[in-house]
C-alpha cells in the first residue's frame, strides 16, 4: 500500500516503473494498470530497485538484485529523494496519518490548489492514490516504521498523534520521541500537532495546535448518516463545515487536514469535505444487511484499536460491538498485550486470529494465545475466542459466534481484510442469512418432541464411514413423523436446504461443512420392522439394510439376500434403487409415501 502509490507518482513523472507484489489486490492492480506501471517479475533493464521494509536481506528479489548489482533502497528513502526540492506537507504520526493526508488531498482537490501527492493507502472510490501534480506543493504521507523518517526535511509537518509503536525499531518511547523532535526540527515551516496529544507537546511545544482546544479549533455539532458538521474557530475562519466522515477521530483528522490545508494557502469553506470518499480498511463498510454490519479498519496499535472501538460503541446503539482482531507482528503483540487487552475490552464479544508476522520471526510473549491470557486476567467475563490453524475452522467459529444485529469489526493490517470478504461471500453463498440458523433452532426448539435431537454446528464426520468434513450448520434427529414433518416445513419455509443423512456410507463431507438443515432418521423410531400378514413388511426409513436381511429371515421371508452386503439404509436404498449380487430393490419394492414412520416394502 506504500510500494503502489509511489509506483504512480514515479511513473507520472517520467520513470520507466514496473514492480511485483506477493499479495497484490485487484484495487491496487487496477491503478497500477491505469497509470502503466507493468505487474511483472525484475526486468532485465533496472537501474533502481525499491522495496519495502516488510521485505528483508533474504529476499528473493533483493538477493537478485544483489547478485546483478543493481542498487536498492526502502520506499521511504525513495520518497524523501524524489520529493526533494517541492514544498513537502509530510503528514506524520502513530495513527491517523493516512485518512489525514486522504481529506488533505480531498480539500486541495475541492478548492482547485495545485499539488501533487502520495498516500499511503487507496482512497475508497475509484481516485488515483498519488499523483505528480502541479505546482511546488505536494502532500505525502511520511512512515516512521523502519527509521526512514529520518531523510525527510519538510516545508510544514502535521503530526497527528504520537505514540511509541515499533518496538522491533525503536527500544523505548525516548527514541521514537527522538525520531520526532528530529523531524519537527528539519521542518522548514509550521509544524502542527494534536493539542489532545501529551507526547506531541512535551516533544513539539512551539507547534501550532489543532483540535477542540487547539489554535486551529474545531467543534463537532451534528452526525448522522455517516456525515458530521464540525463548527471551526480560532485561527479558522468562522465557519461550520461537512465532513463525509463519521466519529471524534475522524473529526480530528479533518481538523488537521483543514488546518494544514489552511496553512498552504488555501480559503477554507463549508464543502471541502463534504464529498470525502474515505480510504480502504478504515470504517470501511463490508456489509449492512443479512441481519449484521460489518466493518473493516487497518488499526493495529492500542491506541488506534481504542480510538477505533470508542467510535464504534457511539454508532452501534444497542447493537453487540463484536470484534475480530488480528494482530500485528509477534514484537508488537509482546510489547503491548496488556494495552491490547484494555482496549479489547470495549468489545462485547472477540475473536483472535493468529499474529500476523510481516516477515517477522515470533518472540517469546508475542503470540494470540499470550494476548488471550492477558485478557483472561484483565477480563475474565469478556467472551474471546482463539481461532487458529485454517480459514474454514475460524469461518465455522465465527458463524457460531455472530447473532442477528450485531456489528462486527475486523480489525488489524495484515491479511484480515481477505478473511473478512471470503467469510461474507461465504454466507451470501449459502443463500439465506446465516444468522438464520439461530433464528430456526430458536423457533423449531419448542415445536419438537423432547427425543428429538435438535443441534447447531453439529460435526458430521463421526457420522460417515470416510470420518472426514466439517459440520451441519443445523441437525436434526426427528423422532416421530410429526417432528419431521415440523422441520421440514419450518425450513423449507424459510428458503434454506435440506439435506437426508442415511448411514453415511461412503459419503464424503466438505470441510467447510454443509449450509443448511441435515436430517437424520437415526432416532430408533426409524428403525422399525413388522412383518405383515399380507406378506409385506413394514420398515423404517432408517434400518439399517443388514438388519433388515435378519429380521426378515428370522420371521421366515426371503428375497431380501441380496441387500445384505450394502452399507446403508432402507430409505436411502430405495432413494437410490441400490443392488448387489443381480438384484435391484426396484425389482423386488416399490416406494410408496407411507402413513407413518415406515417406507413400506
Amino acid at each position: 500500500m506504500g510500494l503502489g502509490p509511489l509506483a504512480i507518482y514515479l511513473a507520472e513523472a517520467g520513470f520507466e516503473v514496473s514492480g511485483e507484489d506477493e499479495a497484490l489486490t485487484s484495487a491496487m492492480r487496477v491503478q497500477l494498470v491505469r497509470a502503466g506501471v507493468a505487474v511483472k517479475p525484475l526486468p532485465e533493464a533496472c537501474d533502481l530497485l525499491v522495496h519495502t521494509s516488510a521485505a528483508g536481506a533474504g529476499h528473493p528479489v533483493l538477493a537478485a538484485a544483489a547478485q546483478r548489482s543493481i542498487p536498492f533502497v526502502r520506499r521511504g528513502a525513495l520518497l524523501a529523494e524524489v520529493t526533494r526540492g517541492r514544498k513537502l506537507v509530510a503528514v506524520c504520526g502513530s495513527h491517523g496519518k493516512t485518512t489525514t493526508t486522504a481529506m488533505l488531498v480531498t480539500a486541495l482537490r475541492a478548492a482547485g490548489f495545485p499539488a501533487g501527492h502520495v498516500l499511503g493507502g487507496l482512497f475508497g472510490d475509484d481516485s488515483t492514490p498519488a499523483a505528480h501534480g502541479e505546482g511546488d506543493w505536494i502532500v505525502a504521507e511520511v512512515d516512521e516504521s523502519d527509521g526512514t523518517i529520518e531523510a525527510f526535511a519538510p516545508e510544514i509537518t502535521v503530526a497527528v498523534n504520537l505514540d511509541w509503536d515499533h518496538p522491533d525499531h525503536y527500544r523505548d518511547p525516548a527514541a521514537i520521541e527522538e525520531a520526532f523532535a528530529a523531524l519537527f526540527a528539519r521542518t522548514k515551516g509550521p509544524v502542527l500537532v494534536s493539542d489532545d496529544c501529551a507526547r506531541s507537546a512535551r516533544v513539539a511545544p512551539q507547534a501550532r495546535t489543532f483540535g477542540r482546544n487547539g489554535e486551529f479549533r474545531a467543534e463537532r455539532l451534528a452526525e448522522a448518516d455517516g456525515t458530521q458538521t464540525l463548527r471551526l474557530g480560532g485561527a479558522f475562519p468562522a465557519i461550520d463545515v461537512v465532513v463525509q466522515a463519521a466519529g471524534a477521530f475522524n473529526a480530528a483528522n479533518a481538523t488537521a487536514a483543514l488546518a494544514a490545508a489552511r496553512l498552504m494557502g488555501v480559503e477554507i469553506t463549508t464543502r471541502l469535505l463534504a464529498h470525502y470518499p474515505g480510504v480502504l480498511r478504515r470504517q470501511t463498510v463490508l456489509e449492512s444487511g443479512r441481519g449484521i454490519t460489518a466493518i473493516e479498519d487497518y488499526a493495529h496499535h492500542p491506541a488506534e484499536i481504542r480510538a477505533l472501538l470508542e467510535s464504534l460503541r457511539g454508532q452501534s446503539g444497542t447493537k453487540r460491538l463484536i470484534v475480530v482482531f488480528q494482530p500485528h507482528r509477534f514484537s508488537r503483540t509482546a510489547r503491548f498485550k496488556a494495552d491490547f487487552a484494555s482496549a479489547l475490552a470495549l468489545a462485547d464479544g472477540v475473536c483472535l486470529l493468529d499474529v500476523y508476522g510481516a516477515g517477522e520471526a515470533p518472540v517469546a510473549g508475542g503470540t494470540s494465545a499470550d494476548l488471550r491470557a492477558e485478557m483472561a486476567v484483565q477480563t475474565p467475563a469478556l467472551p474471546v475466542s482463539h481461532a487458529t490453524g485454517r480459514d474454514e475452522e475460524f469461518f465455522a467459529a465465527l458463524d457460531r459466534d455472530v447473532k442477528r444485529g450485531d456489528l462486527v469489526a475486523f480489525v488489524g493490517a495484515g491479511d484480515i481484510d481477505r478473511k473478512a470478504r471470503v467469510w461474507l461471500a461465504r454466507r451470501s453463498a449459502a443463500g439465506p442469512d446465516v444468522l438464520g440458523w439461530e433464528e430456526l433452532v430458536t423457533e423449531l426448539a419448542p415445536l419438537l418432541s423432547p427425543g428429538t435431537k435438535l443441534r447447531r454446528e453439529e460435526p458430521l464426520a463421526p457420522k460417515t464411514t470416510m470420518r472426514v468434513g466439517g459440520a451441519a450448520r443445523v441437525y436434526v434427529e426427528p423422532a416421530s413423523v410429526d417432528d419431521l414433518r415440523t422441520v421440514w416445513l419450518k425450513t423449507r419455509a424459510r428458503g434454506m436446504r435440506v439435506f437426508l443423512l442415511g448411514r453415511g456410507s461412503n459419503l464424503i463431507v466438505p470441510d467447510e461443512g454443509v449450509d443448511g438443515v441435515v436430517i437424520s432418521l437415526a432416532h430408533p423410531v426409524w428403525s422399525a420392522f413388522e412383518a405383515r400378514p399380507d406378506g409385506r413388511v413394514w420398515a423404517g426409513a432408517g434400518l439399517r439394510l443388514k438388519n433388515l436381511c435378519g429380521l426378515a429371515i428370522t420371521a421366515g421371508l426371503a428375497g431380501f439376500e441380496f441387500l445384505e452386503g450394502i452399507p446403508g439404509s432402507v430409505g436411502g436404498a430405495l432413494r437410490m434403487n441400490a443392488g448387489a449380487m443381480g438384484g435391484q430393490g426396484g425389482e423386488q419394492s416399490q416406494a410408496q409415501s407411507p402413513p407413518s414412520s415406515a417406507s413400506r416394502l
